[in-house]
């Protein structure tokens, strides 16, 4: 086929997956007016420029601009907050093209009025109930000795052993099926409700507006090459002032107590996982991670490993990782990471040190989830994307050292981190981008 023609078909391909393949999902599925929203869209393009987003009153458009790389189209999941809006009954609308623009997909939404007379944190626990709560509404009783006992309703259903803490009330939320429910609350002064509290469904997508990401990269806990025996140790510290738990149990940590560190030494996750904190708490929560050999403890404590946040800088379309030997005496491995769960590509390319930019080494690689993903929607489980290589070449001639750029294709954005382990002491060294 004449390269003008296969252009053309290209480019007529990409323009029919892109209008078949458009969808939106609101985040939060009911939003309130005190709650961010995210528009979740989805196309199949080739490098497409990021969606255009306005918002007129009640009318919020979505337009998507077409990509020009000559490569088949994939999906593509944009996250596009919109912020918080005020209550009423939104239209979304997605065009894709040029002018005359054509809709591809709709869909409406209502945020609910928030009533801050009533607030509760934090802001959403699972269905099955069981969450530690604090309800902050009417100014509580000062003496609980004297004043009765307040009454306190999650949905219709009242709250058992409620306790006055502070200018707060404590108490443990009750079952319900998921979405935004009233909470009411009776004391001295009246009653008053609102809709303060969501319930979800641990098994579903977190509500990225109410949770947000961290990375773990690794945890491992067995034996390795050359008789070794690796163990992973994660440290958590709380200093919210009140507990913190995450949208699903952190390896044994069902939650993060307050100002006591905690530390967690158990469990298997090769490929990294991704732990889901309330959005508001973790500025206030501290990380190590450390991974060592125990056969020679004696002789070395271990190796920190980054752990990256939600929206940190060093995910990005391209990662230099510098200064790395190449000498028999250590075994190189590199582990590639999103901060999503969608599979994604990326090209590794190896240069050598102090000579011309020619690459040495080329490839691409998959990074892949374990938790199959629905119609381009972040996926219900906590691992990331990742793809982990450990048979990057040991040599070439006259190069000692070389410098390794991962780039992710199309909107991708990636991170990444190399181990230098030594084969005798077993000594890990780790370079990451800066």
């Amino acid at each position: 086929m004449p390269v003008a023609r296969t252009f053309l078909a290209v480019l007529l391909f990409a323009a029919v997956a892109r209008a078949q393949d458009n969808t939106i999902t609101i985040d939060p599925p009911n939003p309130t007016s005190a709650i961010p929203v995210t528009l979740i869209v989805t196309e199949s393009d080739s490098c497409p420029p990021d969606p255009v987003v306005t918002r007129n009153g009640f009318d919020i458009a979505v337009h998507l601009g077409g990509g020009i790389c000559l490569t088949p189209p994939s999906l593509i999941t944009w996250r596009l907050d919109v912020g918080v809006l005020p209550a009423g009954t939104y239209t979304v609308e997605v065009t894709d093209g040029d002018p005359p623009y054509a809709s591809t997909a709709t869909a409406t939404f209502t945020v609910s009025d928030a009533d801050e007379s009533v607030r509760v944190i934090p802001t959403a626990g699972p269905a099955s109930g069981g969450q530690v709560v604090y309800i902050r509404s009417n100014e509580p009783c000062p003496n609980q000795t004297i004043c009765p006992v307040p009454q306190i309703f999650f949905g219709g259903t009242q709250l058992q052993n409620v306790t006055l803490d502070g200018a707060q009330y404590r108490g443990v939320t009750p079952a319900h099926a998921p979405g935004l429910v009233e909470v009411r609350v009776t004391n001295e002064h009246g009653t008053v409700a609102a809709p303060a509290y969501i319930y979800y469904d641990p098994a579903s997508a977190p509500i990225a507006s109410l949770y947000e990401k961290v990375l773990i990269p690794i945890v491992f806990n067995g034996p390795g090459a050359f008789g070794s025996q690796w163990t992973t140790e994660v440290a958590v510290l709380n200093d919210n002032g009140l507990d913190v738990e995450p949208w699903r149990p952190f390896l044994t940590a069902a939650s993060f107590p307050a100002g006591r560190p905690l530390l967690v030494n158990s469990g298997s996750r090769p490929g990294g996982m991704l732990l889901f904190v309330p959005r508001g708490t973790g500025e206030r929560l501290h990380f190590n991670l450390l991974i060592r050999d125990t056969t020679r403890q004696a002789n070395d404590w271990g190796t920190e490993i980054p752990l990256l946040r939600e929206g940190d800088p060093r995910f990005r379309h391209a990662n230099e990782l510098l200064n790395v030997p190449l000498d028999p005496r250590y075994r190189l491995t590199l582990r590639l990471y999103t901060m999503d769960s969608v599979p994604a590509t990326a090209r590794v390319r190896i240069f050598a040190v102090n000579a011309p930019e020619v690459a040495l080494h080329e490839r691409f690689v998959q990074l892949t989830n374990p938790t199959p993903c629905d119609g381009g929607v972040p996926c219900a489980g906590d691992s990331p994307s990742f793809a982990m290589i450990g048979d990057l070449p040991a040599s070439f001639p006259g190069v000692d050292r070389v410098a390794i750029r991962i780039e992710g294709t199309g909107t991708t954005k990636v991170w990444s981190f190399l181990t230098v382990t030594n084969n005798e002491t077993q000594h890990v060294t780790v370079i990451s981008p800066q």
